[in-house]
């Protein structure tokens, strides 16, 4: 453009010195108009506009196909951001859901450390109970043993002291058991049951007797054991 307006001015200037040399060879006053040099110039200058126009053409037809060609960039560029946005508000709302999940996932764990807890409680109240239930069937064997000691001394002492030797002994129970409690799962420590056979009946009238080498406190079965 810059070049066109040097060559326009170049123009003017070359037709303005034209018109000098025009008027002072033909005699006329300068200013004086000349219609075929006028006709001369007009159409030198319609030149230059036209090639201008065209040059400007070519230009604008540049400009518009570089906008073109970043609107289509612009185009582009929009439906990332488009994109991006629905993936962003998907991050969100996936973030969102997994901060749910925490907090869900923190009440279950206090919840199980509470569980774990309470058990953790019954399986030391358990051990308890079965220390005392250990120590219960210990405490109903020795008294069962002291017991079975005490009528096997009290058969043979009948059986051994003369004065007793016709009368019967005492009346036992037919094939009972002396305090024992329920049998137990993998307790095999305990002895076998003690039976004791049931002696000849007593004759009506007939008070059994029973002579036996120990006094009263012998019964005491909370009391300590004596030696017999």
């Amino acid at each position: 453009k810059g070049s066109r307006d040097m060559q326009d001015g170049t123009h003017r200037h070359g037709s303005r010195a034209s018109r000098h040399v025009d008027a002072a060879e033909n005699g006329q006053p300068e200013g004086e108009s000349v219609p075929l040099h006028q006709y001369r110039i007009a159409v030198q200058r319609g030149d230059d506009l036209r090639e201008l126009v065209e040059e400007q053409q070519a230009e604008l037809s540049r400009l518009h196909q570089q906008l073109s060609f970043q609107s289509k960039v612009l185009l582009t560029l929009r439906n990332s951001t488009e994109r991006r946005s629905v993936d962003v508000q998907r991050f969100r709302e996936q973030g969102e859901a997994l901060r749910t999940m925490e907090r869900r996932t923190e009440t279950l764990e206090a919840a199980l450390s509470d569980r774990d807890a309470e058990l953790e409680r019954g399986l030391r109240e358990n051990t308890r109970l079965k220390h005392e239930l250990d120590e219960c069937y210990r405490y109903l064997h020795l008294k069962d043993e002291q017991i079975s000691r005490l009528l096997k001394l009290s058969m043979d002492s009948n059986r051994t002291d003369p004065s007793t030797a016709n009368s019967q002994p005492p009346y036992l129970p037919s094939k009972g058991t002396l305090l024992r409690g329920p049998s137990r799962v993998g307790n095999d420590s305990l002895p076998p049951r003690t039976s004791l056979q049931a002696g000849p009946p007593i004759a009506a009238g007939q008070q059994p007797v029973l002579t036996l080498p120990l006094d009263a406190s012998d019964f005491d079965l909370d009391g300590p054991q004596r030696a017999t």
